[in-house]
């Protein structure tokens, strides 16, 4: 049961916690929104062939955010289908399909 005195401990604790992560989480955010780019970035952006500097048309821009949508559809699509084979499944939940083959036609 949820109390006042729950709800302002809960809020303390956040506010603690935020404060101490403030200062990593600052710095970090000043160097994302700087123009310099981060470690991982450049090494990222190296194996990938990609040049930082240079900007996206429209359509560029356009055909890869459709890329990435469908690539994501099919990373779950596929999560759906082998969610029977995969760890961390308590439940025991078999695969989609079944319902994919009984919808009306």
């Amino acid at each position: 049961m949820h109390t006042l005195f729950t709800d302002v401990l809960n809020f303390a604790v956040f506010l603690v916690l935020l404060s101490l992560i403030r200062p990593l989480l600052g710095e970090y955010m000043a160097r994302v929104f700087s123009a310099k780019l981060l470690p991982g970035e450049a090494i990222l952006y190296r194996v990938l062939g990609i040049d930082p500097h240079v900007e996206m048309n429209w359509k560029e821009y356009a055909l890869h955010l459709l890329f990435f949508n469908i690539l994501g559809m099919v990373v779950l699509f596929l999560l759906l289908v082998f969610q029977g084979y995969l760890p961390l499944n308590p439940q025991g939940f078999g695969a989609f399909l079944g319902t994919l083959r009984s919808t009306p036609r």
